[in-house]
């Protein structure tokens, strides 16, 4: 957790600082005597000590962190965005590290006198070579700070809202710069002749001695940062041959098997062997969407960390769903993706523990009868007004007995009562007190509509408790939490089952039998459903029944 706080503190730190160096460059569209007053204000706080300390220490705790994670991931089989991320920050150092030898440290060692005059007249008159780096250096700098602000916020709606409105900006911040960066060149170009410009150079201490001293900074920087980066990739092949000979796999849920490396995180064991898995946030345990279900082994993953922790409470995941990105297997162990590979931002907010997970619930489906003729003699406008009210008034029983809307069919729906566990009893007797509470809700309706019908509104309700898969279901953009399986089945068969027994609820008998109660003995059938070989005890009911 302090690894990740580190690199958002110095990350911002530093995108702040190009920012109000963006914005000063922009001044330049006016003149660069206007860029000198700007500077005081906008940069004027960096150039203090204490502004000094925290961007060379941002810098530094920066880049070794970049290093690090080099070293750590293992891997550079990494997302598209990460790609980018990577190279334009493994550039940055060596682009830069020449505008920060010329500036910061000659200002510091060398008594260097710097302002936009004297900058300007490097670039625009005397070395233009460097003015083309300067573009090229601003654009990888901001695209690299754009890339790592977006990718952190994108997991969350607020940021989703006005991320067009955003980019626009992020877009018209460098433009501004580079007009102003060239404004100001040739501003002095025509103002100054080579003899002022020269001058000045001098009376800022910028002379030959200045700049070879300079120039060889630049060089022995390069050099050591060449070592720098160079020496996490050494390292982590170096680790990786050593590793290869653990004997441990991981098990993919179609049975595929892949050799475990166990000092990386599961993540990049899947990644180095090309198998495809969801991570929106980068594996920084952001979005969750890595997250997947152990199988088999969990006992062989260490305990998450407060990072991963607090991300897994955030979703409510049990206790066998863990985060791809930070856990690193030490045995071998069994997994189940809980998102597909191309998961959604959006994603990342679902419940952890409903991606395919059996369960034991009680199922209820409800159907609206005769509704066919209820089509045939309304207008359609009616026959909506009426089927809005009448749902209206369901998931409203459903609300406040507790139970889960999970499907819609038409004239009908489907609940789930006891889907995040707890006790099967208390499930079960929710279940009986919604199908209860839709009952009243529709004989007040029937009161409300009854000009509005020849008959009141009747339905059908079948009740039953079993096991079944529960998870989210449906297409990308309208998936539902809902559950499949063949108790589910039973549970739709009985409702159709209530005009046969003409009662508008069927229990089945392993219902009753959880929830404690004991129906009418006369009540009880046995049906038989299609699909079944042998009967399903069943018990037809009224509401007084209930």
């Amino acid at each position: 957790m302090w690894q990740a706080k580190l690199r958002l503190i110095s990350g911002l730190t530093l995108f702040t600082f190009v920012l109000t160096h963006l914005l000063n460059h922009a001044a330049g569209i006016i003149s660069f005597q206007t860029q000198n007053q700007w500077q005081q204000w906008l940069l004027g706080p960096w150039q203090a000590d204490i502004g000094k300390t925290l961007l060379l220490s941002a810098f530094i705790i920066h880049a070794l962190n970049a290093v690090y994670s080099i070293y750590q991931h293992n891997s550079l089989k990494l997302a598209k965005w990460q790609l980018v991320q990577l190279i334009t920050g493994l550039t940055i150092p060596f682009l830069l590290i020449e505008h920060i030898a010329g500036t910061f440290a000659a200002e510091e060692l060398l008594s260097v006198n710097h302002e936009y005059m004297s900058v300007l007249a490097i670039f625009w008159h005397f070395d233009t070579t460097k003015a083309v780096t300067q573009v090229i250096t601003l654009l990888i700098v901001w695209t690299h700070g754009c890339l790592g602000i977006h990718y952190w916020l994108r997991v969350y709606a607020g940021y989703r809202k006005y991320q067009a409105s955003l980019l626009g900006i992020a877009v018209l911040i460098p433009t501004l710069a580079l007009a102003g960066f060239v404004a100001a060149g040739q501003q002095l170009l025509r103002d100054f002749s080579e003899d002022i410009l020269l001058m000045h150079l001098a009376e800022a201490n910028i002379t030959t001695d200045t700049t070879t001293t300079i120039s060889s900074w630049v060089s022995q920087g390069r050099w050591l940062l060449a070592i720098l980066i160079i020496s996490p990739f050494i390292l982590r092949w170096l680790k990786r041959w050593v590793q290869q000979q653990a004997t441990a796999t991981i098990t993919l849920a179609s049975g595929q098997q892949i050799p475990l490396n166990r000092e990386i995180t599961l993540l990049d064991n899947l990644r180095q062997y090309n198998i495809n898995h969801a991570a929106v946030c980068g594996g920084r345990a952001r979005c969750t969407t890595c997250r997947v279900r152990v199988l088999e082994g969990i006992d062989y993953i260490p305990p998450p960390s407060p990072l991963e922790q607090q991300a897994l409470t955030k979703i409510k995941a049990p206790r066998d769903v863990r985060l791809a990105c930070q856990s690193r297997p030490k045995g071998a162990i069994t997994i189940q993706p809980l998102l597909a590979p191309k998961a959604s931002p959006e994603e990342s907010l679902k419940p952890g523990g409903l991606e395919g997970q059996e369960q034991e619930v009680a199922i209820v489906f409800l159907d609206l009868r005769e509704s066919t003729r209820l089509a045939e003699q309304r207008l359609p406008y009616d026959v909506l007004f009426i089927l809005n009210q009448f749902f209206s008034e369901m998931t409203e029983a459903l609300s406040q007995t507790q139970g889960h809307y999970a499907q819609f069919a038409g004239d009908g729906l489907m609940a789930l009562y006891g889907i995040h566990g707890g006790d099967p009893q208390r499930a079960c007797r929710q279940a009986l007190k919604g199908a209860k509470t839709m009952l009243e809700k529709l004989e007040q309706l029937n009161r409300r509509v009854a000009s509005e019908l020849d008959k009141p509104l009747q339905v059908g309700i079948g009740l039953h408790f079993g096991r079944a898969i529960v998870g989210s279901m449906g297409p990308p953009t309208a998936e539902m939490v809902s559950a499949i399986g063949d108790d589910v089945n039973v549970a739709a068969r009985l409702e159709g089952l209530s005009k046969q027994y003409q009662a508008p609820v069927i229990v089945s008998a392993a219902l009753a039998h959880q929830a404690g109660i004991k129906p009418p003995a006369a009540s009880l059938h046995q049906a038989s459903l299609k699909g079944r070989q042998d009967p399903v005890p069943c018990y037809a009911l009224s509401k007084t029944d209930l």
